[in-house]
């Protein structure tokens, strides 16, 4: 199960997607708003009030997923939750709009599928136990919630 996940709305890591206009960014911008590993640094980091927050976000997160559950990470970024989620036999996929994002989760992930695609668009070919989506949602407008969270809800097994 391992490697690259395929989804019919990949897309090209030239191709700029516009994400939180209101603040301008792009996903092609030449500065990022935060590295692609900065959850795993926030979670795994020195005792700080950034990693208390982060630690119980993230662990509350997982202790509600069954062990050995398949999973979809949507929105996973560096692989964070991804990677706690396969150390208790879940089966893990996760998708990322950031090419960055996602290499470094199939780095830190080697049980887990990984691919590139827009949580707004995804479309792809299997069910799951559970749809994880954390720290994603707020990034879109209130008029996409509905759409987004419906391609989510299409990614749960009956």
């Amino acid at each position: 199960m391992s490697g690259p996940i395929s989804t019919s709305n990949q897309r090209s890591s030239s191709e700029p997607v516009d994400r939180a206009p209101h603040l301008g960014l792009r996903s092609d911008a030449p500065h990022r708003v935060q590295p692609a590993d900065y959850y795993y640094r926030s979670y795994f980091g020195r005792i700080g009030l950034r990693r208390i927050f982060h630690r119980a976000r993230v662990d509350a997160l997982v202790a509600v997923i069954s062990p050995n559950a398949s999973v979809l990470d949507a929105g996973c970024g560096c692989g964070l939750t991804s990677l706690l989620l396969s150390q208790r036999g879940c089966r893990v996929t996760g998708v990322d709009i950031d090419p960055a994002a996602i290499a470094f989760a199939q780095a830190l992930v080697a049980d887990g599928r990984f691919g590139v695609a827009d949580v707004a668009e995804l479309e792809l070919l299997q069910k799951y136990r559970f749809v994880v989506c954390s720290e994603v949602i707020e990034h879109f407008s209130e008029n996409e919630h509905e759409h987004v969270l419906g391609r989510l809800l299409d990614h749960l097994e009956d």
